[in-house]
């Protein structure tokens, strides 16, 4: 109920949700025609993951029910979608039939005695399902391929603003106001390091977290993208690469880790697998040596003007070792702990701080050591049981397969470096989960995990002309 009274007491956040709702219903009932598309909603949604963080920051408050508006517009999307696709050929991904035993696991959890109430499930729901549709929409949105790669341009061109805010906030973190230059109130805005603080960059978003995994994900697009074609002009293949070098920039001033290793890892991998077969013996040796030093020159510089936070990556490497042990043990205390049904779905997930008791309930378990769970598998197995997490490993593990069947049809058409950027992503963002399940709890990342997912199924078709 105080969910609800916070929003009639906030004048301001009324009105805006009131108002969503009414464009939600205009867009679902076909009234408007501007907004008769479905794929106007999806691009209306990603506008909402760019700001929807900035627009609760500037609400007195920082009230997180502005959280609700994307779920809002996310449903009506799917309801459009229904209304409104063809239904002549209907895509059944390989792993459908697992999915589908895996969330109705997920629905009988719902049901569990151990769950403290029923607005828990409504968080794990949330987290494994509700974004899940989104392939099919990702695999509908586009059928041609010129559309698709100007899509993709647009969102990687946005690397360079985000990052011209971050070095922004790195620059003048403490002069700026709060609301502009750090996250939002419930997230942090300094990392400890031995006696050094770490400044977390936000950008335009809610946390470093975020704004990290975004860039992440516009990174490894624009590689994709660079490789794509051959007739890029002279300026756009130079705004692209400035793209790709601001995306790996922002994700070095976040002070986010993870996201580092794995882009400095994909690059890598983009080199071995990709770049060496391409382009070694069309290149000379003396770009490959030209190439060589600018990217020497820019980590000196990256080092030379971001020192503590470059000192934090440097020293950070052996806690990988020291994060691995620990994910191990968590797995362990939730075998301990589980049994078959585990205590519930959403009751280990991300966001329970925002539903009636999840704060409390939190922080109990906290301090009866109940609740220290970070890693992926162990935190499916708390939840879910040793059933649920049999269902888990055997949905996600033929969906993974899937993502390189898909790669090696694609391997002799022109979308191939798209497809293996994204096969990539989504390869990394599962890595990340086992090592901290929070990134699958976080909408922005589940929303580019389904719905590229949706779009790399559909690349053959793309490639070859078909609708």
């Amino acid at each position: 109920m105080s969910f609800y009274l916070d929003i009639l007491n906030n004048e301001f956040l009324f009105v805006l949700i009131f108002f969503s709702v009414v464009f939600a219903f205009f867009l679902l009932t076909g009234l408007s025609k501007s907004f008769k598309n479905w794929k106007t909603g999806i691009l209306f949604i990603i506008l909402l993951i760019y700001f929807e963080d900035l627009l609760r920051k500037i609400i007195p408050g920082q009230p997180y029910q502005v959280l609700v508006l994307k779920d809002i517009l996310v449903f009506v999307v799917y309801c459009a979608f229904l209304f409104f696709i063809r239904k002549e050929i209907i895509f059944k991904p390989k792993f459908l039939f697992p999915a589908i035993l895996f969330g109705a696991w997920c629905i009988v959890e719902i049901f569990n005695p151990n769950s403290p109430s029923l607005w828990f499930p409504l968080v794990g729901i949330r987290t494994y399902l509700w974004y899940l549709p989104l392939i099919f929409l990702g695999y509908y949105m586009f059928s041609d391929k010129k559309k698709l790669i100007k899509f993709c341009q647009v969102l990687i061109y946005t690397a360079i603003p985000l990052a011209v805010i971050a070095i922004l906030q790195y620059s003048f973190f403490y002069v700026l106001p709060p609301e502009f230059s750090q996250p939002l109130q419930t997230g942090h805005e300094i990392h400890y390091f031995g006696n050094e603080k770490i400044k977390l960059i936000p950008s335009i978003f809610g946390s470093a977290e975020r704004f990290a995994s975004i860039s992440f994900f516009l990174f490894l697009l624009g590689l994709g993208l660079l490789l794509f074609y051959k007739d890029y002009s002279k300026f756009r293949k130079f705004f692209l690469i400035i793209s790709i070098i601001s995306a790996f920039l922002s994700i070095f001033i976040s002070g986010r880790r993870t996201p580092l290793y794995f882009s400095l890892a994909c690059f890598l991998i983009f080199f071995i697998f990709y770049f060496r077969n391409k382009l070694m013996g069309k290149i000379s040796r003396k770009k490959i040596i030209i190439t060589g030093v600018i990217l020497l020159i820019f980590f000196a510089a990256l080092f030379f003007i971001f020192q503590d936070t470059a000192k934090f990556f440097a020293g950070s490497l052996p806690s990988i070792i020291n994060r691995l042990i620990l994910s191990i043990k968590e797995v362990i205390f939730s075998a301990e702990t589980a049994g078959l049904w585990g205590s519930g779905v959403g009751t280990r997930s991300q966001g329970l701080h925002y539903i009636p008791g999840g704060e409390n309930w939190y922080n109990q378990n906290i301090a009866n050591q109940q609740f220290g769970i970070e890693s992926g598998i162990g935190k499916v197995l708390a939840e879910l049981g040793f059933i649920g997490l049999i269902l888990f490993l055997v949905f996600y593990g033929k969906m993974i397969f899937s993502w390189f069947s898909e790669l090696k049809v694609l391997k002799n058409t022109e979308l191939y470096s798209v497809g293996f950027s994204i096969v990539l992503y989504l390869l990394f963002v599962m890595v990340w989960f086992l090592k901290g399940h929070q990134i699958l709890g976080d909408s922005t990342t589940l929303f580019l995990f389904w719905f590229f997912m949706g779009i790399l199924f559909n690349l053959k078709n793309i490639s070859n002309g078909q609708k």
